[in-house]
């Protein structure tokens, strides 16, 4: 009886012991969720403190980096503790565990196999200086990019190791977090392998092999084009062996029409911009391709004598907004240009003057031109922030460089600073507006842009266009119209080509104007489907255009066209700029 006694006792004891244990490892494991999201949430908050300081001292960047890796390291031991290894590997109920333990280790491994040669390339670049007295360290390129190489490869692998992880029957809220991290980490490889090719090839476009000359079109959105705006000033600048001249700076009173198309660029561009597009500057750039547009002023600049070209390179007010808050103002005609007032001085201000002559007015911006590549090649500033204020202009779009090599070419046409149309399949959209009145009420329109999945491969894009220009404000130049309207509109009215641009392989099916249908010019550029209509827009009431589009599901591309101010965005999808 007492035998039969003791055994249940060491029966319940065993069963008890059992109980304890699995409660105080759930406790464990409890905590060590707390402690790991802690590390986690601090990581990414000490990381997005030091990205958003990279112009900081080295010694301040460094101490911010090595908080983010002790972070990291941090969360690392508790995803490597034996009872989270063991959770991870129980079927099913395991998923979350196995899912932050692949997160928190690619975190970790990046942060520190990368970030120790980063800061050394900051270094390297800030101390040796890239761009000193004219002349690029063509040497110190060339390092950079063989310092980048093992980076991008570990980014690549720690993406792709990301990316298998599956997200089936995991929380809605760690889910959406893994897709945070995974978009950010694609980005980045990304942008990283774009860089790394684009350094590798960086010698050889600055004259490492011998001069190049390269157009510089300074774009006036004011008077708004497919790829930012109207080309009202002009330089062309050599480069030999890294060492920077001007080969020439001028306005667009320099500029010649050609007399027959010089660029072929296949039927389609044949028919949608007919033969005004490759023979006339002031049509150049009606496409938002910009590889298409600097084709076009290549050759047009070629046939006038101006010499061969091995390059196009775009920049409007809002990226030498971006150049001068690096370098400092320069002075123009007496004027004080800086970052702050450059444009609005460009788009908006210039045209205020009535009483100034228009050739004085192209000067001016000729002048700017000048001014901005002697501050520029001169050297003396932060070579880390000037490289962030080019990659910012070049996000946009506000910057665009095409090379009319084409092994060249075939390397930046992945990027966004190629202002090329991207190839590739997907949900895309971008709205591009040509000016049709010959005026420069552009600097005052805004737009909304709203886009909703309407069914199965269905969607329906909605663009507000609102006219803020005060015609008794401004003088005749800014509202004057050159198109001689038969009808006379609203003072201050203007007239635009809109242009809808949509996926490769999509398609706009139809387009209405405040609920009136038009008839849209649909057909296709470089394999993405587009519809143009004509639209006036006065500044007594928006202009609401709607259109309905086929859609082939997953993340929307949305590309702004570069404006004086960017579009207000009402995406109902996800999706990302580029």
């Amino acid at each position: 009886m007492s035998e039969r006694r003791s055994r249940r006792r060491a029966v319940c004891l065993i069963a008890l012991t059992g109980v304890l244990t699995g409660v105080l490892t759930l406790g464990w494991l409890a905590v060590r969720v707390v402690q790991v999201r802690s590390h986690l949430l601090a990581a990414r908050a000490g990381l997005s403190l030091a990205a958003g300081h990279l112009d900081a001292t080295p010694p301040a960047l460094t101490q911010a980096v090595e908080s983010v890796r002790r972070e990291l390291r941090a969360a690392r031991a508790g995803v490597d503790d034996p009872i989270w290894r063991a959770a991870a590997a129980v079927p099913l109920a395991g998923r979350s565990f196995a899912a932050v333990r692949v997160a928190t280790l690619v975190s970790s491994d990046l942060a520190d196999s990368a970030t120790t040669p980063m800061l050394q390339m900051l270094e390297r670049i800030r101390d040796g200086g890239v761009l000193v007295a004219g002349r690029v360290d063509l040497a110190l390129v060339g390092d950079v990019s063989t310092q980048l190489q093992p980076v991008a490869s570990n980014l690549h692998h720690g993406s792709q190791r990301l990316s298998a992880v599956s997200r089936r029957g995991l929380p809605s809220s760690l889910a959406r977090d893994l897709n945070q991290l995974d978009s950010r980490l694609a980005a980045a490889d990304a942008g990283l392998l774009a860089a790394n090719s684009g350094l590798k090839m960086a010698p050889n476009m600055l004259g490492a092999t011998g001069p190049r000359r390269y157009f510089l079109a300074v774009q006036n959105n004011a008077e708004v084009r497919g790829t930012g705006g109207l080309v009202g000033a002009y330089a062309v600048l050599r480069i030999d062996r890294g060492s920077i001249s001007l080969d020439a700076v001028g306005t667009d009173r320099d500029f010649r029409t050609g007399t027959v198309p010089l660029a072929d660029l296949g039927p389609d561009y044949a028919e949608r911009y007919g033969t005004g597009g490759p023979t006339l500057w002031s049509a150049a750039g009606l496409s938002p391709d910009w590889p298409s547009a600097g084709t076009v002023m290549a050759r047009l600049w070629e046939a006038q004598g101006g010499g061969h070209l091995d390059g196009v390179i775009g920049l409007d007010p809002r990226a030498i907004a971006g150049l001068l808050s690096v370098t400092g103002p320069v002075t123009v005609q007496g004027r004080r240009i800086a970052s702050a007032n450059v444009a609005d001085f460009v788009m908006r201000d210039e045209y205020a003057e009535s009483d100034v002559p228009q050739t004085e007015r192209k000067d001016v911006l000729a002048d700017l031109a000048l001014a901005l590549y002697q501050r520029v090649v001169a050297g003396g500033y932060d070579t880390v922030a000037m490289g962030r204020a080019l990659g910012s202009a070049a996000a946009g779009g506000h910057l665009q460089v095409m090379s009319t090599n084409p092994v060249e070419q075939a390397v930046l046409q992945p990027m966004r600073v190629s202002g090329a149309l991207p190839a590739v399949p997907g949900v895309f959209l971008d709205v591009v507006m040509n000016n049709a009145a010959g005026n420069k009420v552009d600097y005052y329109l805004r737009r909304k842009v709203s886009y909703v999945r309407t069914g199965s491969r269905a969607g329906r894009l909605t663009v507000t266009l609102t006219n803020t220009v005060d015609p008794r404000a401004v003088p005749p130049i800014v509202t004057g119209r050159l198109d001689e309207p038969t009808i006379p509109g609203d003072p201050g009215q203007t007239r635009l080509l809109l242009s809808l641009y949509v996926g490769v392989g999509d398609e706009v099916r139809s387009v209405t104007a405040d609920g009136v249908a038009l008839g849209a010019n649909l057909g296709s550029e470089r394999r993405h489907g587009v519809a143009t209509v004509a639209v006036e827009v006065s500044p007594q009431h928006p202009t609401v255009l709607t259109a309905d589009v086929t859609d082939q599901g997953g993340e929307l591309t949305y590309r702004q066209q570069p404006l004086a101010v960017d579009d207000t965005l009402d995406l109902h999808v996800p999706f990302r700029l580029g």
